[in-house]
């Protein structure tokens, strides 16, 4: 009788332990999602204008649920350049997230985009605005806008 119940007992401590072992495990797994990256640029899809108030909508997607809400940004293709390319940067979000693809739409004014982007833009010229993911290119007299 002692060896049966000692059978038992080891029986339910050996599952104990690789249940424990089994949760450590899916933990890890869980925590190697969290992101310690800077910001990343995001991938671009599609971009429509508005050309009555100069909004852009922006549709495109983050790689996983690991990072917040995207910023656009126009960066200049060289110095002294009329061709700008339109950028979404997003920082890293923290707590745990999933490698889940993140769509987005986010709309955004063009000539305050242009002005916290902090460009040098020349009275009376035209600007090409050009997206790295997508075959965007717009001609937008942006100087008059702001």
């Amino acid at each position: 009788m002692n060896k049966k119940l000692l059978k038992i007992v080891f029986t339910v401590y050996a599952l104990m332990i690789l249940g424990f072992a089994g949760f450590a495990r899916a933990e890890s797994r869980i925590a190697s999602y969290t992101n310690h990256e800077t910001k990343r640029a995001l991938t671009i899809e599609a971009v429509n204008l508005d050309d009555k108030t100069y909004d852009l909508e922006i549709v495109g997607y983050a790689p996983n649920s690991c990072y917040g809400a995207p910023q656009a940004r126009l960066v200049p293709e060289g110095p002294n350049s009329n061709v700008l390319f339109l950028e979404l940067v997003a920082s890293p979000s923290t707590g745990i997230c999933n490698s889940q693809i993140a769509p987005f739409v986010q709309i955004v004014n063009l000539p305050e985009l242009a002005m916290s982007s902090s460009l040098d833009l020349i009275p009376g010229s035209t600007y090409l605005i050009k997206a790295h993911s997508v075959e965007l290119t717009m001609e937008i007299p942006l100087a008059q806008t702001l």
